[in-house]
Formats: structure tokens, sequence, C-alpha cells
């Protein structure tokens, strides 16, 4: 599997925390969109895009860790939610970053 595809997960309130495959390259639009359950994400070094709404109105989450690849973020990434800790493992942080500012940032080699 190289991407998540559209609406994939939509409205998938049983999901509480997922660490996203090396082999995922993109997360496509509205990926994770209204998972109401899920908490955490890790989405590693190997994807390079994020779709605009792709977690949006996950009204539970709390923390997002970004890897390294991530190139480009759509907007509206965390619509109607914003969580906590968002944590960014790369230097620079990639275009559209303002669209996933979480309410504390860090960034690893910072």
């Amino acid at each position: 599997m190289t991407s998540i595809g559209s609406s994939a997960f939509y409205n998938c309130s049983g999901l509480t925390n997922i660490t996203i495959p090396n082999s995922v390259t993109n997360i496509e639009d509205y990926a994770f969109q209204n998972c109401s359950g899920l908490t955490s994400i890790t989405i590693p070094n190997s994807v390079t895009s994020i779709g605009q709404y792709a977690l949006s109105y996950c009204s539970s989450l709390e923390s997002v860790t970004f890897g390294t690849g991530v190139l480009s973020i759509d907007s509206n990434i965390f619509k109607n939610h914003t969580p906590a800790k968002v944590i960014w493992l790369t230097n620079t942080p990639p275009s559209g970053y303002s669209n996933a500012a979480g309410t504390v940032n860090y960034v690893a080699n910072d």
C-alpha cells in the first residue's frame, strides 16, 4: 500500500490510534475525517504529502507526529479541532505548515 485513499477511514469512530506504515507516501483528502475516537497518529518519513481535511473533525485527536518526508500539507487538515501536541521530526516545516500548527509544536532538530 502506497497511498491512503480519499475518505478511506471517514467516520471510523472505532479507530483510536494509528501508525502509518513506511510504505505509504501519500495521505489523500478526507482520509481520516470525522474519526471521533482517534487520539494519536504517527506519520512516517515516507509520507510526502497530506491532502485537505485529512484529519478534520477528529474531536479526540491529541497528538500528531509528522515524519521528515512531509513536503506539503493542504488546507484545513485539522478543521474544527486542533490537537494539543504536534511534533515535527524535520528541521524545516513543510509547505502548508500553518495549516497543521497545533497548540504546542515541537520540531525535533530545531
